[in-house]
């Protein structure tokens, strides 16, 4: 029997709580991950039913499943995943949420933590302690932990017991050639102080095994792939306690190719011509076994006692010293260390949520082999904040590796930085000299900038915020959506509130002020309802829905509003009456999971001169007929994260996030005035405008200044080495404010 459906609780009392059970349980257990169950692809959920069962067979200790439980969390993936876990497995099933659970919808995660438990917590089982790690933003591919995510963590650290061996779970690898996690030295930094053992991970749907700082990182193959899992065992190797690792798949595994190859465990630079694991064999050289249904292969051993490998190889000091065009590095190692190898590269910055084998450099070493310098060409790097990784390798594919920060001067723009706690994901608006900033932890505060700092006037917390607020067209009110469900309407001068509108589900998307029949009119989306509000009373006008999510910023011309849909599709409603008046196919998708994705869920749509309005996706861009939602002109490219700005009639600035472009183009046509590449990513950050100039928020921390006549790029600034960013920047006066995941606002001044 299975565990139940969406509306069983159990496992979020259970699963995620930490309580241990009061039976004893065997000192086996087993990890899986990314099983993406989704109801379009039935034979997942039949992959991961064989796994359960084979599991339950086995009186595991715990079951650890490292995220992207499901494809994207709708209730119908919930009711598939929950009926494929047995009954008497249920409460050993331990989570932890990959970027897929919750990623699109709020209200997705409101449904994991009702279902599934916390999204971070500790628990104890087979003697080893397990911390969960959940580095997601809402909304987004990558992640960070966070000053708040990091403290967290240490005093989960903390409470380990003397000699207990630590197991951290989370969605995504960090290390070696992964960088999706912005923050992930600091997170490294912390585990030196700890008996962290290793690390379980998944995203990659292949199998990684590394060992550095001291950690074994194991990234699992995803059963997604084929109905297979991993047991692990304890045993005594040569250093003490270990856990043995073992893939189980079925033996008819059900897949339609050969298995996924094992991918290379070993860095480029440390192979020493050691040859990549072969397909059919453990990781350790050792053939697998068969008992007629199942294929076991041996991956390798976890060490949970005697020395933490690779300790020793962590470097004694390591000094940066940037000059005009030149780093100048030099590493120190310790005596035991002497004669190790050691390589630095150039941390690569604007890798976004990927993996990147990276640029590494060998250092020369010194006549004792004790110091290693070495120098690296940053002439093309802009003033600001920068990083730089150092790695010792020590025995076979063992290594230590370090990430330092170094400055270049130049940054001169830079007035002050105010620290507000938690990322400001996408809330910042400004009116006559008023800047309002919202982040994640519902804090909304509202200041006036200055060449100095930020003059505070009120902050008060409503819900998380990742919509960006709007001003009225007085200044005297600015409407801030929340995940608490309300759409609320502040006063501008007091904070206090005016109305909250409840609208039954997380406002995630920006409100739109517009206005029908000369009355201003606010329009937001909620979960999978499109809400019309009354500016000054609150009062709900109209709503519709089962469109899917949308999640952007509608566009509205007096007559009708438009938004997209995550159904694959763009919509246009009477502006009175909610009425659909026409409505437009973006793809031809057909499972509901990429249907939404490669939709307009997200879009920030544009009502464009000529009588057409702009819709986008990660694939294209359309330009539609208000009247009838014809097809007018298309572009190719990802328009549908960062938001447009209408120029004039002739100028239309667009940004391609995955091409990394920049573009003006005519609203009329489509046609290009000019095209510039600027190197890095802008998911959801966009451009303000000031002076022709339009300044870029990128993705991974960069500010980029581009000439709205040529396209030319006149100035880079690296504002951040850490946080990524996502929220659009805002001019008030001759500043320009930007925010960013850790929760700072930067104060630039444009004089």
């Amino acid at each position: 029997m299975a565990a139940g459906s969406v509306g069983a609780t159990a496992l979020g009392s259970v699963g995620g709580s930490g309580v241990a059970s009061a039976q004893p349980r065997p000192s086996g257990f087993a990890l899986l991950g990314d099983t993406h169950v989704g109801v379009t692809v039935p034979q997942r959920a039949e992959w991961v039913s064989w796994v359960y069962e084979h599991i339950a067979a086995r009186d595991a200790a715990a079951v650890c499943h490292v995220g992207d439980i499901m494809d994207y969390g709708s209730v119908e993936e919930y009711e598939a995943y929950l009926s494929t876990i047995p009954d008497d497995l249920f409460s050993r099933v331990r989570h932890v949420p990959g970027n897929h659970d919750w990623r699109w919808d709020a209200t997705a995660r409101e449904r994991y933590r009702e279902l599934l438990g916390d999204t971070r917590y500790a628990f104890d089982a087979a003697g080893i302690r397990f911390v969960t790690i959940d580095p997601s933003h809402l909304f987004q591919e990558g992640g960070g932990i966070g000053e708040h995510g990091m403290e967290w963590l240490i005093d989960q650290l903390d409470q380990a017991p003397d000699g207990t061996p630590v197991i951290l779970m989370c969605h995504f690898p960090i290390g070696f050639d992964n960088y999706y996690l912005s923050d992930q030295e600091r997170l490294l930094e912390i585990l030196y102080d700890y008996n962290v053992r290793a690390w379980f991970a998944g995203h990659i749907h292949y199998e990684q095994l590394h060992r550095f700082n001291g950690i074994t990182q194991l990234a699992v193959n995803g059963t997604l792939n084929a109905p297979l899992y991993y047991w692990l065992e304890h045993v005594t190797g040569t250093d003490g306690p270990a856990l043995r690792v073992s893939e189980v798949r079925r033996a008819d595994d059900g897949s339609s190719g050969a298995t996924p190859r094992t991918r290379p465990r070993i860095p480029e630079h440390a192979r020493d011509g050691a040859e990549e694991p072969d397909a059919d064999r453990g990781a350790n050289g050792t053939d697998a076994s068969s008992d007629g249904e199942t294929v076991t292969r041996e991956v390798g051993t976890i060490p949970l006692g005697g020395p933490r490998i690779a300790l020793h190889q962590r470097p004694l000091t390591v000094d940066l010293e940037p000059e005009r065009e030149t780093l100048r590095v030099s590493v120190r190692l310790r005596s035991r260390a002497s004669g190790s190898p050691v390589h630095a590269q150039l941390y690569p910055q604007h890798t976004y949520a990927m993996k990147d084998p990276g640029d590494w450099t060998e250092l020369r070493p010194d006549a004792r082999r004790r110091r290693y310098s070495g120098a690296f060409d940053i002439s093309d790097l802009p003033p600001g904040a920068h990083r730089m990784t150092v790695r010792v390798s020590g025995d076979g594919d063992v290594w230590c590796e370090e990430t330092h920060g170094y400055t270049i001067p130049g940054a001169e723009r830079v007035r002050w930085r105010v620290e507000l706690g938690a990322p400001v994901q996408a809330g910042l608006a400004a009116h006559d000299g008023l800047l309002v900033a919202t982040t994640t932890a519902g804090t909304v505060l509202a200041g006036n900038p200055t060449s100095s700092g930020l003059d505070e006037r009120w902050s008060r917390d409503v819900g998380a915020v990742t919509g960006r607020p709007v001003f009225a067209d007085d200044g005297a009110t600015v409407y801030v959506p929340s995940v608490d469900h309300r759409l609320y309407a502040l006063d501008a001068d007091t904070g206090e509130t005016r109305f909250a509108y409840d609208a039954g589900d997380p406002v995630t998307g920006s409100p739109l002020l517009t206005h029908v029949e000369g009355e201003p009119v606010i329009v937001v989306g909620a979960g999978e309802t499109v809400h019309a509000v009354d500016a000054v009373t609150g009062a709900g006008l109209w709503s519709t829905g089962e469109q899917g999510m949308f999640v952007g910023r509608a566009a509205a011309d007096g007559q009708r509003v438009y938004t997209g849909g995550g159904n694959a599709y763009a919509y246009a409603y009477d502006a009175s009456t909610g009425e659909v008046v026409w409505s437009f196919r973006t793809n031809t998708r057909s499972e509901s999971y990429r249907q939404l994705i490669y939709g307009p869920w997200y879009d920030n749509l544009e009502v464009l001169p000529g009588g057409q309005v702009l819709v986008s996706t990660v694939t294209d861009a359309f330009a539609l007929d208000v009247e009838t939602g014809v097809e007018r002109w298309s572009i190719s490219g990802s328009y549908i994260f960062a938001p447009k700005t209408l120029l004039d009639d002739t100028r239309l600035l667009v940004i391609d996030d995955w091409a990394r472009t920049v573009s003006v183009i005519d609203p009329r046509t489509g046609a290009s005035h000019w095209t510039t590449n600027i190197g890095v990513r802008a998911l959801n950050t966009g451009a303000a405008v000031h002076e022709g100039v339009a300044w870029v928020h990128g993705t991974t921390g960069q500010l980029v200044a581009v000439d709205l006549d040529s396209g030319e790029v006149t100035e880079r600034l690296q504002l951040t080495a850490t946080a990524n960013c996502y929220s659009t920047p805002v001019v008030t006066g001759d500043m320009l404010i930007v925010g960013d995941q850790d929760g700072v606002l930067h104060g630039l001044s444009l004089a």
